[in-house]
């Protein structure tokens, strides 16, 4: 890509983690580069459900040329409590499942496995699994 690094101009926060807008597929972020001297764009990676990863550049807004591919923030952790019904990504087929919250930790949203809640599981943190991808609307 041509152009320079340009991180002290970057508008995302590198504290974020962002996603697609439409899908929720993970983006790695290079940086801003100068593609001339009237446009800078974001450049980074997109990678899908399956694994498979699609070098990707947006506007300094977080646009894309394919709206679905737009830029946004990872959903925030502190918007559930605990149990709360929720809707998480599968990442073997994209599909949406509903579970229940049990904590956020390491970037992913832990849930309980098998319909089970913190009342159900007696609070066993040996009942959960983490995922990358959550909502509390139903994406259907």
């Amino acid at each position: 890509m041509k152009g320079s690094y340009d991180m002290e101009k970057f508008i995302f926060d590198k504290d974020e983690t962002y996603v697609t807008a439409k899908d929720n597929f993970p983006v790695h972020i290079f940086g801003v580069f100068d593609m001339n001297p009237n446009r800078k764009v974001i450049a980074g990676v997109i990678i899908n459900h399956i694994g498979h990863q699609y070098l990707t550049q947006w506007d300094m807004d977080g646009t894309c040329h394919n709206p679905n591919l737009s830029l946004k923030v990872k959903n925030p952790p502190k918007q559930l409590v605990i149990d709360q019904p929720i809707w998480v990504k599968q990442r073997k087929d994209g599909s949406w499942t509903p579970y229940h919250f049990a904590f956020m930790k390491d970037g992913k949203c832990w849930c309980w496995v098998g319909g089970k809640t913190s009342h159900s599981s007696y609070g066993d943190t040996d009942d959960v699994f983490g995922f990358e991808f959550w909502t509390d609307q139903n994406p259907y």
